[in-house]
C-alpha cells in the first residue's frame, strides 16, 4: 500500500511538473458525497508535443456516474476517457476537471459505453488498476482495458547510424479481462486454451459451440458471443 502511495505522489509531482494540472480543489455534484477533483488545463498539456490523441474519444459525450455510497447517480455531465493519463475527465459548470478518486464511483457511463474503475492482475501478481470497459455483462463479464503511451520514432543506433524521425506518436494497446461475479478482473490472452482454462465448468458446451460456430478465440467479436453463450448456460 505504502508503495501504491509513493508511486501515485510521483505521478502527480510528474503532471504538476509538467504543467498538466493546475490546481486542485473538492466540489460537490449537485447536493451529492463530496467528490475531489484535480482542475485540468489542456492549454498546458505536456502530451501536445505527442502526435496523435491521447483520448479514447476526442469529443467530451454526455454521460452519468454513480456513486458506491448509496448508489446515488449525478446526471447531465460529460467525460472522455484520457488513455495516456488514465484519467476520467468531465465538464461541470464549464470547467475541466478529472477525477482523482475513482474507487468513490460505481460506475460511469457515457454514450454507449460503461466503465468501472478496478483494479485487473495479469496474471497473479500483477495489478493493473484503470477504467475498464464492459462489454458483455452477465455472471462472467467480459471488459477492455485501454492504454495509450508515448512511443519515438526511431532505430536502435548501429555503425551505420540511427534513424526513425524523431518524433513522439502514441502507441495504442488494449487487453481484454474476464470478471466472474465480484472478483477482481484477470487478464485473458486471446487464445483457446486460455479461453477454456478460465471457464473450466463448461468446457465440453464451449468447445461444441465454437466448433458449430466456426468462433475464434482471437477475435473480440467472437470472444463476445462465446461469453454471451456462456452467461446462458
Amino acid at each position: 500500500m505504502l508503495q501504491k502511495t509513493l508511486l501515485h505522489s510521483l505521478l502527480l509531482f510528474f503532471l504538476f511538473s509538467c504543467g498538466l494540472f493546475s490546481q486542485t480543489r473538492s466540489i460537490w455534484l449537485n447536493g451529492s458525497p463530496q467528490l475531489m477533483n484535480i482542475s485540468y488545463n489542456p492549454s498546458q498539456n505536456a502530451a501536445a508535443k505527442v502526435e496523435g490523441s491521447p483520448f479514447l474519444t476526442d469529443q467530451f459525450q454526455p454521460g452519468q456516474l454513480v456513486f458506491k455510497e448509496n448508489n446515488e447517480v449525478v446526471k447531465d455531465l460529460a467525460f472522455r476517457l484520457d488513455l495516456a493519463t488514465g484519467f476520467m475527465q468531465f465538464i461541470f459548470r464549464g470547467d475541466t476537471f478529472v477525477i482523482s478518486n475513482p474507487n468513490k464511483i460505481a460506475e460511469i457511463t457515457y454514450g454507449s459505453r460503461r466503465f468501472y474503475y478496478l483494479i485487473g492482475f495479469i496474471g497473479k501478481d500483477s495489478p493493473s488498476p484503470g477504467f475498464f470497459e464492459l462489454l458483455t455483462d452477465g455472471k462472467v463479464q467480459l471488459m477492455m482495458l485501454r492504454r495509450k503511451a508515448p512511443f519515438k520514432d526511431e532505430y536502435v543506433k548501429s555503425y551505420m547510424g540511427g534513424g526513425g524521425s524523431g518524433r513522439y506518436y502514441y502507441s495504442y494497446q488494449e487487453d481484454l479481462y474476464l470478471r466472474k461475479g465480484d472478483d477482481v478482473p484477470r487478464k485473458l490472452v486471446k487464445r483457446k486454451r486460455v479461453l477454456l482454462k478460465m471457464l473450466p465448468d463448461k468446457q465440453p458446451e464451449i468447445k461444441e459451440f465454437m466448433k458449430s460456430n466456426r468462433l475464434s478465440a482471437r477475435k473480440i467479436a467472437d470472444i463476445k458471443k462465446i461469453i454471451d453463450f456462456y452467461n446462458s448456460l
